[in-house]
């Protein structure tokens, strides 16, 4: 049993626009892509073109995952790579998601560990910390 078996993973379901999403953060993932897409076939219940026994929809519209991370890049409080799973056979690919893009942000806004800082939404002094607690953190898609 692994250790994910039995200690579970943090998982946000977001919706961006028609597409809807599993976020993850990355240092609860496997650091190995293998391992990592193994992995998130199992929580997205692919190879099953249903998906009855995951997170995923049984549509590739539902089936999409986004990994965060802080940023390495000064331009960039968070680094996110979206990955599509295919409901239907055991792949996962690359995607470029506009639909859950737009919901990045919200998503790491809504995990501190993730982003450092960012522009406050209700003002305040810069640091992350608006005046009514609420964060737009700068984003940069990962390849």
């Amino acid at each position: 049993m692994s250790q994910y078996e039995v200690d579970g993973i943090r998982c946000m379901q977001m919706r961006g626009g028609s597409s809807k999403g599993a976020y993850f953060l990355a240092e609860d993932l496997p650091a190995g892509a293998g391992e990592r897409d193994d992995l998130l076939l199992r929580v997205l219940g692919s190879p099953d073109p249903r998906q009855i026994d995951g997170l995923g929809g049984g549509h590739p519209l539902t089936s999409k995952v986004a990994v965060v991370r802080p940023s390495a890049d000064g331009r960039a409080d968070v680094d996110y790579l979206f990955l599509q799973i295919v409901p239907d056979r055991a792949i996962v690919t690359d995607t470029r998601s506009g639909r859950c893009r737009s919901a990045g942000g919200a998503g790491a806004a809504r995990r501190p560990s993730v982003h450092s800082g960012g522009a406050p939404a209700g003002g305040g002094s810069g640091d992350g910390s608006g005046a009514d607690g609420l964060v737009f953190p700068r984003i940069e898609a990962s390849t």
